[in-house]
């Protein structure tokens, strides 16, 4: 439901983690302007860090349930 809501709202795209990062890989860009996390889990929290450009943001909207999220620097 969060995928259609994202899109109903007007996103561009509403992906898995997985598929965002298949995408990502045939972008010349080096990665997304925005990247809005509702995952609730740490690998979705870090993935949209990590697919997103440099100067980039990352929206993260609620967090995983140990309340954690570890970034690699």
């Amino acid at each position: 439901y969060r995928m259609k809501a994202a899109l109903d709202m007007g996103a561009s795209y509403a992906l898995t983690a997985h598929d965002a990062e298949e995408l990502v890989k045939t972008w010349r860009r080096g990665g997304v302007d925005v990247a809005f996390d509702t995952s609730n889990a740490s690998e979705g929290c870090r993935t949209a860090v990590a697919l997103t450009q440099i100067g980039g943001r990352v929206l993260i909207v609620g967090a995983p349930a140990d309340n954690r999220i570890i970034f690699n620097a």
